[in-house]
């Protein structure tokens, strides 16, 4: 993955999110016109909509991780996120070797005696959602990108709550959601993938990763 540019980035997002609003929106017409099994197609809406949270939450936190990378900026000029990307690797060795001293050392050094040095967001690693994009995970992804996570009790829940769903179906466990759940879920995930995207953009446009 290459983004260089604001243009880029916003080029590649609008991309990422066209098919998924495309499929996403021809599931709902069957639904409403009832073209299918409803209880089929009904679980076919609650597994895509998982899967388009989750696939475009991930693909797009990474092309912004890879964005504010390709600007090169010092290790100082970044807001705290970006820099804690950045001692990723110094913080996992110091978690797993306590009494070593060396890695403690190169940890500080990291943080203070390099600040002026440009770093690599590793953009893959960073972003990870083991296939369980719950409230948590989507909450520690908005923080690693700097952007606000869903607030507000309800929103969470439902969070959660399509992702035990999803997980239901895709085990074969017999759990046949309802018309209107399904509606939901779809109507949720448009939403909400709308407004990632647009925070991300407007954290490229504004520059929110320089401190």
């Amino acid at each position: 993955m290459k983004i260089r540019s604001t243009e880029e980035l916003i080029d590649f997002l609008g991309g990422a999110i066209h098919f998924r609003k495309r499929e996403m929106i021809n599931i709902k017409s069957q639904l409403c016109n009832r073209e299918r099994s409803v209880n089929s197609i009904c679980r076919i809406a609650v597994v895509f909509a998982y899967a388009h949270w989750e696939g475009f939450i991930k693909e797009a936190a990474q092309a912004y991780i890879c964005y504010v990378s390709s600007q090169r900026k010092t290790l100082s000029s970044l807001t705290k996120n970006f820099q804690a990307i950045c001692c990723r690797r110094c913080i996992l060795n110091v978690s797993s070797a306590a009494n070593k001293i060396h890695h403690h050392i190169d940890l500080v050094e990291t943080i203070l005696d390099n600040g002026n040095k440009y770093y690599s967001l590793d953009y893959i690693n960073a972003i990870q959602t083991n296939s369980n994009l719950n409230a948590e995970v989507f909450h520690n992804i908005c923080m690693t990108v700097g952007i606000p996570s869903v607030s507000d009790t309800c929103s969470n829940r439902f969070i959660d709550e399509l992702v035990k769903n999803r997980c239901c179906i895709a085990h074969g466990n017999n759990y046949d959601p309802d018309y209107g759940y399904a509606m939901k879920a779809i109507d949720f995930v448009l939403e909400a993938i709308d407004k990632f995207k647009t925070d991300i953009e407007n954290a490229a446009v504004l520059k929110t990763y320089l401190r």
